[in-house]
């Protein structure tokens, strides 16, 4: 059963996730991570979440794990991008992503971003 405020952070970066992770939970959304491509296929598997942030240029294979995310769980889960790459933000639209957040990133601007998404508090 998808929860309707779950999300999914896939990021190769610990600190990144925690930071994000952390906030996001302390705003009142259910958070899971990822730190590679096979973590992630896990945690989609065990639970499809409401919206996936996704390291724009983990390991280099972002685009692979796009395009396979976007087949599994497109439309019925949002992917947004996140990297400091922002001349990657068309074409990973292109591929399928809803939307884009450069890095660094306010987290005004997470918050919000996540809130066209996820149900708010």
């Amino acid at each position: 059963m998808q929860s309707r405020r779950d999300i999914l952070v896939i990021d190769d970066d610990p600190p990144i996730i925690e930071m994000i992770v952390d906030l996001l939970r302390y705003e009142g959304y259910a958070v899971r991570w990822a730190y590679n491509n096979s973590g992630a296929y896990q945690e989609i598997a065990a639970q499809p979440p409401a919206l996936i942030l996704l390291d724009g240029t983990m390991y280099g294979r972002t685009t692979t794990l796009l395009e396979e995310l976007c087949r599994q769980v497109r439309p019925r889960v949002p992917i947004v991008i996140i990297s400091a790459a922002s001349h990657i933000g068309a074409a990973m639209r292109a591929q399928g992503a809803a939307d884009f957040l450069a890095k660094p990133f306010d987290l005004d601007d997470l918050l919000a971003c996540v809130a066209r998404y996820v149900e708010p508090r």
